[in-house]
């Protein structure tokens, strides 16, 4: 290298395409128009798609970490590994009881398989879920049940339904996918499913399977259908990519309850064979391009699109048949009909006559609201993220749960008790790291009931303070899920729901002697939210084949039916004084509030109510071997062993033909390698890329280790590289040299999202040493062989939540500060300082948003140069200012929401406007300028092919008004967090 030149300064070619910052869940493309054709614009886009797409699904799925304190125990069956936290034992010999009967049953409808898969237990969040990953291929349980599960045990229900996930994805493991599977590993099934299969599908088996399976089940929850049959009944059939994709225009169902009615319609023409055969078809036959449709055409004479329409059809002929034959009753409407779709839950009356509820809208965030008698509104408080369980109001209180986060481990949250007073606006946070749920605040708004769920998964009826938050009593119920507490008038008795395995039950405590009476039997029916008074208990259940209102005579236990309405019901609240039922009642829009004059004598007796429902499960039992039935009297002890995190944090679990970036979706020429442990702590990749640009590649290795407090990364990487220069004859020339590079870094991702924020932190601390060695008959010498430098970093974020329908938050801030130098660097030093901030306002209409950015950059070139942090304008390039003043005013709106397609070619869900001026000032030793650039990027939300990743694609308009030049560019995004 010649005299005097930095060894670590690369001159390096211009590329027409330019990566912008790359979250870990997207993909961004800019290509300059001007460089490319449009054709090959497109081209490049699809092909990126595609590889991108091949591999994103299998990329570090994480189930989140749990704190790091956590020991974890073992227990081995014949077909699972179940993985589970010190002290859960009991649960966990209850699910390996039940897991290999639970296994047997599911693969039966399937002819189906699976290798032997771990199930990780996961009991210190209150989010209820579960998940199904293919690469490692494992299940995640977060086992806390929801309040509003319906008449079946949520670990049992998990089970079902993901087990079914299992065979799905090893049915697959067939003819070409098998050998696929053999070139990439377990990413090759996961990439089969994220491309051929539609998650209708995947989701859908799942439920037919957990209800066939069981004696309850989403599938026969009139609940579940209900959006779809009003939207049937009263709109229209949509579109098959609007059902599959969704829509910003409209509240679309999903993939659940679509899945459900497709799958559960064409197993009882068609029996089980034809999604069997489904599968089979995309396992062996993936080249035929749109293998899955061809196989429904083959079996049905219907592809894809057309079995769906056809299905949609002939439930809507069935839905209306049914609503003909009903006698609806007569209800008032509290609240008007709304613009966007919109649900108002949980009626309660405040002293002035208003009826407090929470309003829920694709249009706006989650409020309290007050609604008077001609149906206007006031916000009365915005709270923060809550698990859909009802308030409750008493002596100007508004009492509820809100779910809080930890601030370093995902699987660790908690639901804590809130209350607001609407005269004052006090809030008090009445507790904190707990784990309390649906609380109910007394009449007299001394005393709340909540329920509890402790870690070992232990139901209690707990009765606090209201104004302290401590706890009076507790009534415990082993063996029982307690639900929706409720007291009666004169607050000594409280009616709560009960679960087990035979079912749900209402059920009454009496506070003064601490007995607990069942006041009906158990049903496997839906049964929730009831409401007590001093004759009747008022809930909402599906003995008519409808959520409708019924009533409990308590002094003879009769049940009666209330209301008979056209979808649904729920959310019950009893005005005594004016004789008035007050409910949320379903339709196409949403849940509009009603209320219905109370007349005992026009009530139906339970004896004579008749289920009417199309119960599309009900021909399909036969198909199966049985229904999972637990008897606890037969369990035997399985052995526990303990199990150590520390092994398998390497453990390999794809591979390709490719280098690939596992946090950009880059994929290069090369190998790669891929690990992954069970307990998502340990991510790593390793392999061979080569670089297009130099003809030459490099061997690296990445490890991150998240099982402790701070998040440890580690790369390394080696090969050979090329330096270009310009000799005395004025002619390009290289020199080959070897460059090692090791890169530890150390950050901490804090959240303290509360209420109606999301907020956090990060700060890092990066070390990288670089060593570089000259070629055996290279003629120049470094003056330098190493170099080592420093990075710290400190990242804040203030956010306010956002709408379905918002393009920026409303109200946030940013700040991003950043310091880099070479600190054991005698003489030609290197350093480089930033300060970016981000700040959002609201625009002049309703999801219209500003982002303003701005950036101050300083460094100086010395034996090592840092990358450039701050962006210049859009539309420069390649630019090298040691300092560097930076501004950027964007202003976007959505401009209309089309929901066109054309066939599965693309869907077109929204298009968007961003308006945009950027400025900077650069200094360098040679002058200082000024860059500007003005225009407007005009892009769009859409799906390609029918593929589940969303994609943002457009063009941007720059205008030069220095240079009085413009120039196009071609925007492309996509979303990968779609997949998970």
């Amino acid at each position: 290298m010649p005299s005097g030149t930095s060894s670590f300064r690369k001159k390096h070619k211009i590329s027409a395409t330019k990566a912008l910052f790359i979250p870990s869940s997207s993909l961004d493309l800019v290509i300059s128009l001007i460089m490319l054709k449009p054709i090959k614009n497109i081209f490049v886009c699809l092909l990126m798609l595609f590889l991108s797409i091949s591999f994103a699904k299998a990329q570090y799925y994480s189930s989140g970490q749990d704190p790091a304190s956590t020991n974890w125990n073992q227990i081995n069956t014949t077909n699972f590994q179940i993985i589970f936290p010190e002290g859960f034992e009991q649960q966990a010999q209850y699910l390996a009881n039940i897991l290999d009967s639970a296994y047997f049953l599911v693969a039966h409808s399937m002819n189906g398989k699976i290798k032997k898969t771990s199930i990780i237990l996961h009991n210190q969040t209150v989010i209820s879920n579960g998940t199904t990953a293919w690469a490692p291929t494992r299940i995640d349980l977060h086992t806390t049940s929801p309040q509003q599960i319906y008449a079946q045990k949520w670990i049992d229900q998990l089970v079902l339904h993901e087990v079914r996930h299992l065979i799905q994805i090893e049915k697959l493991n067939t003819g070409f996918s098998k050998l696929l599977k053999f070139v990439l590993g377990e990413q090759a099934l996961a990439f089969m499913t994220g491309v051929f299969i539609p998650q209708w599908f995947l989701e859908g088996d799942a439920v037919v399977t957990e209800t066939l399976l069981s004696h309850s089940g989403r599938g026969r929850e009139p609940s579940f259908e209900m959006p779809i049959k009003a939207q049937l009944l009263e709109k229209k059939k949509y579109a098959y990519e609007k059902a599959v994709h969704g829509s910003f225009k409209d509240f679309v169902p999903g993939a659940y309850p679509l899945g459900y009615l497709l799958v559960a319609s064409g197993r009882n023409k068609f029996d089980s064979k034809l999604w069997e055969e489904s599968l089979n078809t995309v396992g062996k036959n993936p080249f035929l391009i749109t293998p899955f449709s061809k196989s429904i055409k083959r079996t049905t004479g219907l592809s894809k699109q057309s079995f769906y329409h056809s299905t949609m059809d002939e439930l809507q002929q069935q839905w209306d048949s049914i609503q003909k034959l009903k006698t609806l009753n007569v209800h008032l409407p509290v609240t008007k009909t709304p613009k966007a779709f919109t649900n108002y839950n949980h009626p309660l009356m405040l002293e002035d006559g208003r009826i407090l509820a929470v309003k829920n809208s694709i249009d706006d965030v989650k409020r309290f609201v007050a609604i008077d008698s001609e149906g206007e509104e006031e916000i009365i408080f915005t709270p923060g993220p809550m698990l859909g369980e009802p308030i409750s109001y008493a002596k100007n209180l508004i009492c509820w749960s809100e779910v809080e986060f930890d601030p370093r481990w995902q699987n660790r949250n908690f639901s804590v008790i809130k209350t607001l007073n609407i005269l004052t606006k006090k809030r008090n946070h009445l507790t904190k790291n707990s784990r309390l749920f649906s609380p109910e605040i007394s009449h007299d708004g001394n005393k709340i009931a909540a329920i509890e769920i402790n870690l070992i998964h232990e139901s209690s009826i707990v009765i606090l303070d209201a104004k302290s938050g401590k706890e009076i009593k507790r009534f415990s119920y082993p063996g029982e899920e307690i639900q929706s507490p409720s007291w009666s008038g004169t607050d000594d008795e409280i009616v709560f729901v009960s679960l087990n395995q035979m079912g749900k039950n209402i059920a009454v405590l009496n506070l003064n002697s601490g007995e607990t009476e069942a006041l009906s039997t158990k049903y496997y029916t839906g049964i929730s939210q009831p409401r007590i008074t001093e004759k009747f208990i008022y809930f909402t259940a599906a003995f008519s084949g409808t959520d409708n209102i019924f009533a409990i005579d308590r002094t003879n236990k009769k049940i009666f039916q209330i209301s008979e309405v056209e979808y649904g019901v729920k959310d019950v609240f009893l005005d005594e004084t004016n004789n008035f039922l007050f409910f949320s009642n379903y339709s196409a829009d949403g849940y509009e509030i009603v209320k219905q004059q109370l007349i005992p004598q026009s009530w139906k007796p339970l004896s004579q109510v008749e289920e009417v429902s199309i119960n599309l499960s009900e021909n399909l039992i036969d198909e199966e071997k049985g229904i999972l039935e637990i008897n606890l009297q037969n369990d035997k002890t399985f052995e526990v062993e303990k199990y150590y995190k520390a092994k398998g944090l390497l453990d390999i679990h794809s591979w390709a033909p490719a280098s690939i970036d596992v946090n950009s979706y880059d994929v290069k020429p090369g190998f790669s390698l891929m690990a992954q442990d069970k307990l998502s702590t340990a991510f790593a990749s390793m392999g061979y890329e080569y670089n297009l640009n130099e003809s030459l590649g490099k061997y690296y290795f990445n490890y991150s280790y998240q099982g402790f407090y701070p998040i440890i990364d580690l790369k390394v990487d080696n090969g050979k590289r090329k330096y270009f220069y310009t000799d005395t004859l004025n002619q390009v020339k290289y020199l080959l040299y070897d460059e090692t590079n090791i890169e530890t870094e150390v950050r901490l991702p804090l959240s303290y999202s509360k209420g109606r924020y999301t907020r956090g932190i990060q700060p890092s601390l990066k070390f990288r040493n670089s060593f570089l060695k000259e070629g055996p008959e290279s003629r120049f010498k470094f003056k330098q062989n190493s170099v080592q430098s420093l990075n710290y970093r400190f990242y804040m974020y203030n956010r306010i939540r956002s709408s379905v329908r918002d393009l920026y938050p409303a109200w946030g801030q940013v700040l991003d500060f950043r310091v880099g130098h070479t600190p054991f660097q005698e003489d030609n030093k290197s350093w480089i300082f930033s300060a970016q901030s981000i700040l959002y306002f609201p625009g002049l209409l309703k999801h219209h948003g500003i982002k303003i950015i701005n950036g101050y950059q300083k460094r100086q070139e010395g034996i090592y140069n840092f990358p450039q942090i701050v962006n210049y304008p859009r539309g420069f390039n390649n630019k090298n200012d040691l300092e560097l003043f930076r501004t950027s005013i964007n202003y976007k709106f959505p401009l209309c929401y089309p929901d066109f397609n054309i066939g599965s070619l693309f869907y077109l869900k929204r298009l968007k406007m961003a308006l945009f001026y950027d400025q900077a000032y650069g200094k360098h030793p040679e002058g200082n300028t000024t860059y500007r650039s003005t225009g407007f990027e005009l892009t769009s939300d859409m799906h390609l092919f029918s593929l589940i990743a969303p994609i943002d694609m457009g063009v941007r308009y720059i205008y030069y008004p220095d240079m009085k030049t413009n120039t196009f560019e071609f925007l492309f995004t996509i979303d990968f967090s779609a997949l998970y």
